[in-house]
């Protein structure tokens, strides 16, 4: 009976420095921040968020008149993006175009000059959409996108822009969140990814992800018009609060 209690805690101390071992942190793990593994965060925010009215009188000036954006919808002909199937009545291609003929719309109102990548569901290589930018010598360009993950619960707008991006890009997409918060739609925050139409050009630009299409909530939300009319007034909003 000793010898069969010795061998236990022997056992027992055995695994223990094994789980230890697994458990503790590698000197060679990469440390990476963020909910997404592949991507960064810029930074980190507060995640309380306190409603507060929009603000208005910023959107009422003309930070924008006479300036150029590029405005890229997603996807487009035979590259529908994320599919709407069950969860919406639309795939990802007809939201973006959608969305982004509202921005258009907003910006022009405000006097900017607007370059759409697409005004039809027609498909454009992203080099080709990118060089929208250098070709029109644009202030920015906004590409729009709907997002789509394994995970259900996940939800809120994204806005990206590429790993070495510094300046207005980050202006860009920080005025972009601010808005978006202030009007109290759900957002995700700043992150970094290398994206074709964010780096194939020398021009500010973002890409925003809109909220996800895996999202039952979030999907019925992005096929209703009246929603996508409140994001494209947001991103306007949100360029003219970053010039």
């Amino acid at each position: 009976m000793a010898a069969k209690r010795i061998l236990s805690g022997l056992v027992f101390l055995l695994a223990g420095a094994f789980l230890a071992g697994c458990s503790a942190p590698s000197a060679q793990a990469p440390v990476v921040t963020g909910r997404d593994s592949r991507l960064e965060r810029i930074q980190n925010r507060t995640p309380d968020y306190t409603y507060q009215e929009p603000r208005t009188s910023r959107y009422g000036g003309d930070s924008i008149k006479g300036k150029t954006f590029i405005i890229d919808a997603g996807h487009g002909g035979k590259d529908p993006g994320a599919l709407g199937k069950a969860l919406s009545r639309l795939d990802e291609k007809q939201i973006n175009l959608d969305t982004a003929k509202k921005v258009a719309y907003y910006l022009k109102q405000k006097g900017a000059r607007v370059v759409m990548s697409r005004d039809d569901d027609t498909f454009i290589e992203l080099n080709s959409r990118a060089a929208l930018a250098e070709r029109h010598n644009a202030d920015a360009l906004i590409s729009i996108h709907a997002d789509w993950c394994g995970t259900p619960s996940v939800s809120g707008a994204s806005f990206f822009i590429a790993r070495s991006a510094v300046g207005q890009s980050k202006r860009l997409a920080s005025a972009l969140e601010d808005e978006f918060r202030d009007r109290g739609l759900p957002v995700r925050g700043v992150r970094r990814a290398d994206f074709r139409v964010l780096v194939k050009h020398s021009k500010p630009s973002t890409l925003i992800e809109l909220g996800f299409m895996s999202n039952p909530a979030e999907a019925k939300k992005l096929s209703s018009s009246s929603y996508r009319t409140k994001l494209a007034k947001a991103i306007a909003a949100g360029i003219e609060r970053a010039y």
